[in-house]
């Protein structure tokens, strides 16, 4: 074939992206319906293996592929030159073969770097032992079940086919279960649905060539997250996350090359051990603490500036990403990892890229200074230059540790600017001048800028009052390196904020989109809160979001709802549909009506943290598959792992928040963590269900766990003591490496999950023993709350006998003399048990030396606080 000019950049990616959609195509059709025109192309595009055979003919349907397109009329936007796209997707098996042999062995080394070792020879092997179909009868493998972190054997699970949505379709099943029952392996529909996406992508798209990318690999998530990139050895990598690697490790050696000058060069680019890589690792540091600085408790509308803020301080992450990204002059693909205020991009071997990431870094580092007085921080190193060697399986590992030693060394300076004096940097005016307002009544810590009949508000916290007017109703998110246009069609469809500078000067700019858009605005992403069956291709953004809402739909709270009287709206204002409930509305549903409608209980909320256990483990060592297994640790493994995770918290366990627990505010959630507030029963409820959801989630794999906190409290505590709170009740519950996590910690106590169900099911029994002697009058013999208060007496009595750190009193070593006379003048009458059932739970409890009693902590608050009254 003739020579033909180098790639580009985005052609690079796009070729990428698509390298294996024949994967995909050919399970999607029959074997005779490969056109006649690829089938011909295989002394081009395949490999020759034993006897002359050709083998990979999955290129073959690549090539297919972009026959489809030219008939269909669909092109690739202006600028894009579709051969290129085209030759770099399809010669990654013989890229000698390839009109520039070079951009041959780039595709070829991206797609053997991103599965960890050159998996040629293996692939050859197994299509010759199972036949060129056994690709279609095999599931996607559960990426958890290869974690071993030496706590117990994992079982093999899979996932059916079907398009990403969060549901029972993310939750892997057993092996053994799906050989007895095949789930549906339809790729004929789910090709259909590519299909429409991919054409809805060229024909109603914007013609912006990073949202193109951006939709493609919307689709490729939401099409190909459960087909497995390779059906050989152990097919844990969707051809989605494969994908995207490849698409990311071509790109970055592509920039390293052309900064050298050798993009033509095809033995050097075959070169692993050519350093040509590098990663930008990023944290934001002090999340926590500024989203609960707060001069009060009684901030006029608190749940809807505590969602925006959370939501804003998220974006800062999301927009650091963007700007190095557009600086380093990557897509987004390069984003190995971004979630939970930390992310990791693969960028290339350059010199300048470190004098990029610095400016940026300086000007991120002002800004913060400028608005936030060092609270927050955001933290960003490169590491060491490194060669394709490192991506080998069980070695990318060590490229992250280093990288993430490098992360932890700089927050151990204060981030400060390398010049001038820090007074200088913080600016203790508004920048329009005198303050005449005084300081932020929202914030208590920055002067105030605006002012309204409610509060006096700096800037930072104006920029969160409006994003949190226009987060309930919003539908998706847009990113541009320029000022944003957020009317359309004369409407305004977006609420735009920008970060790192002021006004158009800032480097980055977000709008929040109450209507998607149909123009592209010069937005470099656009992100959906769900997936649009109309209109341009956009990739879905699982956003935490959830939060009660007054409303008749599914999910809506009725402000006649008994338990809201004498709660009132922010301002005094009547309920509207849509409305977020305040915090005293939300404590309010702690409350429970009875079957007479007499309302019980007191209006406690309760605030749950929880967070992944060993998680660094987890990905420096845990994918090396344990002592004397094959490592498994490729960069592919990595981001799919990091992504999955992401998914659980902000789109599995959300759905279920929405569906079961609507009364569920979301503080914040996504990464590897959560900070969750509601009604205080039902957030113990969630705990347990969440627990049970994140062990299906991973398919029941004993060294994949998490550990939780629920604290209890009032309405108007202040929320960050609470939070202070609850962030050491969640270190109690995980203890150390060798003794504890995988546990929750719950009124003072901390159990192994398995324990919390039979815990919660005794407090329930209590609660209606005592709830039955009420309703005698007293009367009868029986539970009682003053029975349970003496209760807690006699289990400090008992746990100062045990403790050898405790000083006893003299009258503690009668502990069970007391609980036994308690027994018997609150449950016997003439001698007898009115209930058996209750004493026998009672009599339990003096059984021992007292740890029975203590076990009983949980039980005996729930009854506790269900009986208040």
């Amino acid at each position: 074939m003739e020579k033909e000019p180098v790639p580009t950049r985005l052609e690079v990616a796009l070729g990428a992206l698509l390298h294996d959609i024949g994967k995909f195509m050919q399970r999607a059709h029959r074997r005779d319906e490969l056109p006649e025109r690829s089938e011909a192309m295989d002394s081009t595009l395949c490999p020759v293996r034993e006897h002359s055979r050709y083998s990979h003919k999955h290129v073959l349907w690549t090539d297919a592929f972009f026959d489809w397109i030219e008939a269909r009329g669909l092109s690739f936007p202006a600028g894009v030159d579709a051969n290129r796209v085209r030759h770099f997707a399809s010669f990654h098996h013989a890229p000698e073969r390839h009109p520039e042999p070079a951009m041959g062995w780039l595709s070829a080394e991206a797609d053997r770097l991103a599965s960890g070792l050159d998996r040629k020879p293996k692939e050859e092997e197994y299509e010759a032992a199972h036949g060129w179909t056994a690709f279609r009868r095999q599931p996607l493998a559960c990426l958890f079940d290869q974690v071993d972190l030496g706590e117990g054997e994992a079982r093999k699970n899979v996932y059916d086919l079907a398009p990403l949505e969060p549901g029972e379709a993310l939750v892997p099943r057993p092996m053994e279960a799906w050989k007895r029952e095949p789930g549906g392996m339809d790729y004929r529909s789910l090709w259909q649905g590519f299909e429409s996406g991919f054409v809805r992508l060229c024909r109603e798209g914007t013609g912006n060539p990073d949202l193109f990318l951006e939709g493609l690999l919307g689709l490729l998530e939401r099409y190909a997250w459960a087909i497995p990139s390779s059906t050989m050895d152990l097919p844990d990598v969707s051809l989605f996350d494969h994908a995207r690697v490849t698409a990311a490790l071509a790109v970055a050696a592509h920039a390293t090359l052309a900064a050298e000058g050798r993009l033509a060069d095809a033995a050097h680019v075959k070169d692993r051990t050519a350093p040509r890589y590098r990663l930008v690792a990023g944290d934001l540091s002090g999340i926590q603490k500024a989203i609960f600085n707060l001069a009060s408790e009684g901030v006029a509308g608190l749940a809807r500036t505590l969602r925006a803020r959370s939501f804003y301080l998220s974006a800062i992450t999301d927009a650091a990403v963007v700007w190095l990204l557009a600086e380093l002059e990557l897509p987004s693909c390069c984003a190995l990892q971004s979630a939970g205020g930390r992310f990791l991009l693969l960028a290339p071997a350059d010199d300048r890229v470190e004098e990029k990431v610095e400016a940026v870094a300086g000007r991120i580092r002002r800004w913060l200074l400028q608005r936030y007085y060092g609270e927050l921080a955001l933290y960003l190193v490169v590491g060491a230059p490194f060669g394709g060697e490192s991506f080998r399986e069980g070695r990318f590992a060590e490229v992250v540790q280093e990288v993430g030693e490098r992360l932890e060394e700089a927050k151990l300076s204060p981030p400060l600017p390398p010049e001038g004096p820090v007074l200088d940097w913080v600016q203790f005016r508004p920048a329009t001048g005198e303050s005449v307002f005084g300081a932020c009544t929202v914030c208590g810590h920055r002067p105030a800028a605006h002012a309204d009949e409610r509060a006096r508000r700096c800037a930072v916290c104006h920029e969160e009052a409006r994003l949190g007017s226009f987060l309930p109703a919003a539908r998706g998110l847009g990113w541009s390196l320029s000022p944003i246009e957020v009317r359309e069609d004369g409407q305004r469809i977006a609420r735009a904020v920008s970060f790192f500078g002021e006004g158009d000067e800032a480097p980055v700019h977000l709008a929040v989109y109450r209507r998607l858009p149909r123009v592209h605005h010069g937005l470099v992403r656009v992100e959906a809160f769900a997936w649009e069956e109309e209109g341009p291709v956009y990739r879905v953004r699982h956003l935490a979001n959830h939060c009660p809402r007054f409303g008749d739909g599914e999910g809506g709270f009725s402000p006649e709802d008994p338990r809201l009287a004498g709660t009132a709206s922010p301002d005094g204002q009547e309920a509207e549909a849509g409305q977020m409930l305040t915090f005293e509305q939300i404590g309010a549903l702690a409350k429970v009506v009875d079957e007479d409608q007499r309302v019980r209980g007191k209006p406690f909320l309760a605030a749950l943290k929880a967070d992944v256990d060993n998680l660094g483990l987890i990905f420096s060592l845990g994918l090396r598959g344990g002592a004397g297994k094959g490592g498994r640790g490729s960069v592919s493994r990595y981001a799919a792992l990091s992504r999955q995770l992401d998914l659980f918290f902000t789109g599995q366990l959300q759905a279920r928040i929405r569906r079961r627990f609507p009364e569920v505010y979301t503080l914040y959630a996504g990464g590897d963590d959560l900070f969750l507030i509601g009604p205080w029963r039902k957030m113990v409820d969630l705990a347990r269900e969440m627990n049970d959801a994140f062990r299906d989630y991973t398919g029941h794999n004993p060294n994949v766990h998490l550990s939780a906190a629920v604290e209890l409290f009032r309405v108007h505590e202040p929320l960050r003591r609470i939070a202070e709170r609850v962030e050491a009740s969640l270190e109690r519950a995980k203890g150390d490496v060798r003794r504890g996590r995988d546990r929750i910690a719950l009124f003072g106590d901390v159990q192994p999950w398995n324990r919390l169900p039979a815990l919660l099911e005794q407090g329930d029994r209590l609660s209606q023993w005592i709830r039955q002697r009420r309703r005698s009058g007293g009367r009868e013999a029986g539970s009682s709350v003053a029975f349970v208060h003496r209760l807690f007496a006699y289990r400090d009595m008992a746990r100062r006998v045990r403790d050898p750190d405790a000083e006893p009193r003299p009258g503690d070593y009668a502990w069970r003399a007391h609980l036994t006379y308690a027994i018997a003048r609150n449950l016997l009458v003439q001698g007898r048990p009115r209930n058996p059932e209750e004493l026998h739970f009672y009599e339990r409890l003096r059984g021992d030396d007292g740890e029975a009693l203590m076990a009983a902590t949980i039980p005996l608050h729930i009854a506790l606080y269900e009986n208040r009254t």
